[in-house]
């Protein structure tokens, strides 16, 4: 078995001159026959170019059958290699070897519009209630949910096990938050009481500020919607509200009450509910998505490669390959 041999470079630096020569030396010499070499690169452009030199060289080299049979050869996209790998061995997957490929966007839309089908209506409701509580432009549950399955997919982890990440993930992020305990109840009537006593401490005969006269408008609005009903991005931004210099004192008590958010057992509770949601989204979506694949006869570009490294793992496979790849290239 040939060594493994890493070689690190930037771009620019001629890696594709560099794997041109090292598949042509390899076949020139007989250590690789053309049909039985492997190599991967990121691009379709970079793929033709790295064969397209490789033959090139051996032509040089008065080597014209071994640059024509190097058309044999797998080169290609990571995805192209893996596609090619399991359409030749379809059947010991269950796959017809014509199956369908969806490109990305075909993936993402189809991901997109059954994954919406799927969701279950008591999930749907708890997060029409969550995005009140975040805010509905600062909590993107759909966009999260979509990468778990993303990352789930490329890692080869089942929805079944989503549960217990979404437990692992409330813990990582609950660790983040302040230890202490606080009352709710507390926190709620120190925000009223800051909100309602900021207004009538402020001269507006001596601060005529725009900055000042934006901030009180905001209290108004915050007063007269509640502060059980505040959003917690609302919270946030009364902490980091701007105040003229003449009123900076007068507005710390409403910044620190504020600012006390972040150990408010609500929030914390909904940052759990959130969490739990968005992974049962991703479980849906994702049980919804792969039946769907399996009615259509379809597969993306996630399955070319997990179905690569399912074939990889079987014992036979690789026996059947190991007499047909000589030199891999990656």
């Amino acid at each position: 078995m040939n060594p493994v041999k890493i070689i690190s470079a930037s771009a620019g630096t001629g890696k594709t001159t560099r794997l041109a020569r090292i598949i042509s030396e390899h076949v020139a010499n007989e250590t690789a026959r053309p049909e039985a070499v492997v190599a991967t690169t990121f691009t379709k452009r970079a793929a033709a170019e790295l064969a397209e030199r490789a033959r090139a060289k051996l032509l040089e080299a008065g080597e014209p059958e071994k640059a024509q049979r190097l058309q044999a050869a797998r080169i290609g996209t990571v995805n192209g290699v893996c596609g090619a790998l399991v359409q030749d061995f379809a059947f010991d997957q269950g796959l017809s070897p014509s199956v369908t490929v969806l490109d990305k966007d075909q993936a993402d839309l189809e991901l997109k519009r059954v994954g919406g089908q799927a969701m279950p209506a008591d999930l749907l409701a708890e997060i029409g209630l969550l995005e009140e509580r975040f805010g509905r432009n600062s909590w993107d549950w759909h966009a999260a949910a979509v990468e778990i399955v993303m990352f789930a997919r490329t890692n080869g982890i089942s929805g079944d096990r989503f549960s217990e990440m979404a437990d692992a993930s409330v813990a990582s992020v609950l660790s983040l938050f302040s230890s202490e305990t606080a009352d709710a109840a507390k926190l709620d009537l120190a925000l009223t009481q800051a909100l309602a006593l900021y207004p009538a401490a402020i001269d507006l005969g001596v601060d005529k500020t725009k900055t000042t006269a934006t901030a009180l408008r905001d209290i108004e609005a915050a007063k007269k919607k509640g502060v059980e009903k505040l959003t917690w991005s609302e919270w946030a931004s009364l902490a980091s509200s701007s105040f003229s210099k003449k009123s900076e004192v007068a507005a710390e008590p409403l910044v620190d009450a504020a600012s006390a958010h972040h150990r408010h057992p609500r929030l914390k509770d909904d940052v759990r509910r959130a969490t739990h949601a968005v992974f049962r989204s991703a479980q849906a979506m994702l049980d919804a998505y792969q039946a769907h694949k399996q009615r259509l006869g379809v597969i993306d570009f996630i399955d070319q490669e997990t179905y690569a490294l399912e074939l990889l793992r079987k014992p036979e496979i690789r026996e059947r390959l190991a007499s047909e790849i000589d030199l891999v290239l990656v």
